[in-house]
């Protein structure tokens, strides 16, 4: 059971953690490309969604733990990265 916890989370995270650099490149290029692009769009909808259902939490748990692979991508988890793109995003549009 543990083991596919981990499995689960290693996939959500490998999964976020695309969306983030996609997201981050695109911001990069053009700032409004996420709120003209339908599947940006919705890759920032679902990372707003993991970080704020906790989901993010636990996964940032597990890697305290030292559970997740070491070799691992988890930019993801540190405690601001996320935090500060939304910000960053957020200031662009208001």
């Amino acid at each position: 059971m543990k083991e596919l916890m981990i499995n689960e989370a290693v996939l959500r995270i490998e999964q976020m953690e695309t969306f983030f650099d996609l997201l981050q490149k695109s911001f990069k290029t053009d700032p409004e490309s996420i709120g003209k692009d339908c599947s940006l769009k919705n890759a920032y909808r679902i990372l707003v969604q993991y970080y704020e259902s906790g989901q993010w939490l636990s996964d940032y748990e597990l890697d305290e733990k030292g559970l997740l692979p070491k070799t691992m991508k988890r930019g993801i988890l540190s405690q601001d990265a996320l935090y500060d793109f939304f910000d960053q995003i957020n200031g662009e549009h208001e």
